[in-house]
């Protein structure tokens, strides 16, 4: 895995996301592609073979659940905001964003693992 390959993909998904608030993507995104943790890089590697020698780690352990809570908020905040819930969409961003640098954290850690 290209550690910052992986980075680059994951900031593309998180402005996406945040464009929603900038009227710019509202309609580009499928929710329930978006809320899928193995659509992405960074989930396809979490899935791989290539991910089992450092699976058993902690540091692992939490990139996975932080990874997939960041897919699941993304969708959740896209339905919300294409079914006009604006404030409760904009309510979860902060969770999103915070989500987003625990795994940039984790994923800079991972580069003396992998």
């Amino acid at each position: 895995m290209n550690i910052d390959e992986v980075i680059n993909e994951h900031y593309q998904w998180k402005v996406l996301v945040e464009g929603l608030f900038d009227q710019k993507t509202s309609n580009l995104v499928d929710s329930s592609l978006i809320s899928t943790d193995i659509n992405c890089s960074l989930g396809k590697w979490i899935i791989s073979n290539e991910a089992e020698q450092i699976s058993q780690t902690q540091m692992f352990k939490d990139l996975k659940k932080i990874h997939k809570n960041f897919h699941q908020l993304a969708g959740t905040i896209l339905v919300d905001f294409q079914s006009g819930r604006v404030e409760q969409a904009n309510h979860l961003l902060s969770e999103y964003q915070e989500s987003s640098q625990e795994i940039i954290k984790i994923l800079e850690q991972l580069r003396n693992f992998i």
